[in-house]
């Protein structure tokens, strides 16, 4: 997503390929991967906002609708108690 967003070249190592280089020799592989790293990193701070919105707003009445039927098994408790 990052690579679309800044318009990158896409990295086209395999993750075998990535673990041999971060093996090796990790500080140079963190120095050759930075652009993409960032790139990673900007893409989620920028999607993470909307989509964690989302998630809430879409689940908000399922857990007000669970908040309600908790309340009233908790007052049908207080009840049958008395």
């Amino acid at each position: 997503m990052g690579e679309r967003i800044f318009r990158a070249p896409r990295l086209t190592l395999s993750i075998d390929e990535l673990v041999t280089i971060a093996k090796v020799d990790p500080f140079g592989a963190l120095a050759q991967l930075w652009t993409t790293l960032w790139h990673a990193v900007a893409a989620w701070a920028i999607v993470v906002p909307f989509a964690g919105a989302l998630v809430f707003f879409a689940s908000w009445p399922l857990f007000r609708s669970l908040a309600r039927r908790v309340a009233a098994a908790r007052g049908k408790q207080m009840h049958d108690v008395a």
